[in-house]
């Protein structure tokens, strides 16, 4: 089964990312977060497949992938809180602040800068925000709220999960 879904989420990724790296960076990604997430995470997956069958959405397919995706990768989900307390605060976030706050959370790293501009470059692709005119500076794109008290219980599970 594994192999087939690889098949095709290659096919996928490609129609839009012709780079053999690029296949290969989210094929690990979607195999962390889907196929073989961390231990505490597995009951989250099946829960989370549990509310995909109940409701398959185009915001529920997001939610769910966004909260697999911060219990997974719990750097996400630091990038994604330090976006949303700056676009909650002043309507914008510009990269370098978020990159400035991350970097008191856990250290001046450069690691820290790269991570946080690819988590960012996601975000834009995934639709939750939009690049203004002046390069780095972002703006709140697409508000997606869970749509039943289990989707917002699981939800809050996944961020209990990333914040271990």
């Amino acid at each position: 089964m594994m192999l087939d879904a690889k098949v095709s989420l290659s096919k996928e990724i490609a129609a839009d990312n012709t780079g053999k790296e690029t296949i290969r960076e989210a094929l690990e990604h979607i195999r962390r977060i889907w196929f073989e997430p961390p231990a505490d995470s597995i009951a989250l997956r099946s829960q989370a497949l549990n509310l995909f069958r109940a409701d398959d959405s185009r915001d529920t397919r997001f939610l769910l992938n966004w909260g697999m995706a911060i219990a997974a990768y719990p750097f996400v989900g630091s990038v994604g809180e330090a976006m949303g307390r700056l676009l909650k605060l002043q309507n914008e976030a510009r990269r370098a602040d978020v990159q400035r706050r991350l970097r008191e959370q856990y250290g001046d790293r450069d690691f820290v800068n790269r991570i946080t501009r690819y988590n960012i470059s996601s975000f834009l692709d995934w639709g939750v925000v939009t690049e203004i005119k002046r390069t780095g500076v972002y703006i709140r794109a697409k508000t997606i709220q869970p749509k039943n008290t289990e989707q917002l219980a699981w939800l809050a599970e996944a961020v209990l999960i990333s914040r271990s």
